[in-house]
């Protein structure tokens, strides 16, 4: 069937084929369009010309390119996620619970709604639909995404920020200098990584933001040598529960029966030998955080160094009987 439409339709049409994720022939485009590979090669210019001008007015950063192996022009920088992908994302935000409603279910229909077809839309929203109807907010119920995009920037400019920080025990509101240094994610809660100027330790102090009950970024900045910088990934690695303090090297014993959940649970961890099913694990967490996730092991993990960490432990297994005589 012969191709109808003038120029303008034409370049639409290429432009629409290469948004798709298409990879466009130039051959097989002008036999299409019923025009010589030339006129098409015209199109794509005016496609570079327009993205290119788009590019300075909004800051976007598309461009088509020439695939050589395929022989084909193709659209980068302007990748869609496919339905698979944001459907996954869509079960990992619904459990994580991490934002309040009001924030939450627009972002989540903004990612749906970017499926191509109007099948997968309504395939996405049919999956998670009892889950987003009985989506259980956090209990501080509060908007967070303006919060943690303004604490990036004092970050990334390495701003101090003057904090009142809502605490569980007394006093109850402690206002504070301190150095943002990351923000991190973790068991329903965003939380932020701070160093205190007149404290000297080599790990920052963790703040929850939704206890955040105020916080202005100051105008002085702060300097972290290079080789002191913080480094969240690596950070992240070590610490549970989000709990701050020194680096502990840890060795246990796990009874268990899947040692990959252990791994998973604690990046730095390593099996240091196996022995009638029995896994002898080392690994390096920050501060005393790990030990409730320890004690909910139940019988599965032993600790057995280091040998004070190990009568912490058994002095709390003490403690939690008396409830029970």
């Amino acid at each position: 069937m012969d191709y109808i439409g003038g120029r303008h339709d034409r370049i639409l049409a290429v432009y629409n084929n290469l948004i798709e994720g298409a990879g466009l022939n130039v051959k097989s485009a002008a036999e299409h369009f019923g025009v010589s590979t030339k006129t098409i090669k015209r199109d794509i210019d005016d496609i570079r010309n327009f993205l290119s001008e788009k590019s300075v007015s909004d800051g976007s950063r598309r461009e088509v390119i020439y695939d050589r192996a395929n022989d084909n022009y193709r659209l980068v920088g302007c990748e869609k996620l496919s339905a698979k992908e944001i459907f996954a994302l869509c079960k990992v935000m619904l459990e994580s619970r991490a934002f309040c409603k009001k924030e939450f279910m627009p972002i989540m229909e903004k990612m749906i709604d970017r499926c191509a077809y109007d099948a997968e839309v309504a395939h996405i929203k049919d999956m998670v639909a009892n889950e987003k109807f009985h989506y259980c907010e956090p209990r501080h119920k509060k908007e967070l995404i303006d919060m943690l995009w303004t604490l990036s920037a004092a970050i990334k400019e390495r701003k101090r920020l003057k904090i009142v920080y809502d605490r569980l025990t007394e006093p109850k509101h402690k206002e504070r200098i301190v150095e943002p240094v990351g923000i991190m994610f973790s068991d329903y809660y965003f939380y932020l990584a701070a160093f205190i100027p007149e404290k000297e330790t080599k790990n920052p102090t963790i703040y929850r933001i939704d206890r955040l009950s105020k916080f202005e970024i100051q105008p002085e900045r702060f300097s972290v040598p290079y080789s002191n910088r913080f480094e969240e990934g690596e950070f992240r690695k070590r610490v549970q529960f989000m709990y701050g303090g020194d680096l502990l090297k840890l060795e246990f014993k796990y009874y268990g029966e899947s040692v990959e959940a252990i791994l998973d649970r604690l990046p730095t961890a390593e099996v240091i030998s196996q022995e009638n099913g029995v896994f002898l694990i080392r690994a390096e967490v920050f501060g005393r955080g790990i030990k409730p996730w320890i004690l909910a092991q139940t019988d599965k993990i032993e600790v057995t160094k280091p040998i004070e960490f190990r009568n912490e432990i058994k002095g709390m297994i003490s403690d939690m009987l008396k409830f029970y005589k």
